[in-house]
């Protein structure tokens, strides 16, 4: 962690999470419009349980990833 690059970790949480928040603030609004059940399905890698052999920064993307889909359900 302490290796890692400040500008490393804030490229990886801007790209890898702020994606997926922009991606639920354009959808969900569209979704409630319909009136109608939908989904939205967002990706990882599953590493997220995992020992962070990838380096921290991608383990911690993947944690958050994780928690965002359960906190949807």
């Amino acid at each position: 962690m302490w290796e890692c690059d400040l500008n490393d970790w804030e490229w990886i949480l801007s790209v890898n999470i702020m994606r997926v928040i922009h991606g639920l603030r354009s959808f969900v609004p569209l979704l409630l419009e319909q009136g109608e059940e939908g989904q939205i399905v967002n990706t990882s890698s599953g590493n997220g349980g995992r020992s962070p052999t990838r380096g921290l920064p991608i383990y911690a993307r993947e944690l958050v990833l994780g928690a965002m889909g359960e906190a949807g359900k």
